[in-house]
């Protein structure tokens, strides 16, 4: 299971409390905590989690940039 971003430690389900609480769209969550600019990996995983509130995933997703 995918649940965190592995640069920096941090889960989904912390993430998405932190996009929740403070109305912030997947590329803000990223400009605020770094997830998503190191390797890059977990930027379409911050975008479900944004979008759909999906914390927990079970399939690797293809990479994505933010637009």
């Amino acid at each position: 299971m995918i649940d965190r971003c592995l640069c920096k430690n941090r889960t989904f389900a912390e993430l998405l409390d932190l996009a929740r609480a403070e109305s912030l769209s997947a590329r803000e969550l990223a400009d605020r905590t770094g997830c998503g600019k190191q390797c890059g990996w977990c930027v379409a995983y911050l975008k479900r989690v944004v979008a759909d509130g999906i914390v927990d995933f079970d399939q690797i997703l293809p990479r994505e940039k933010f637009d």
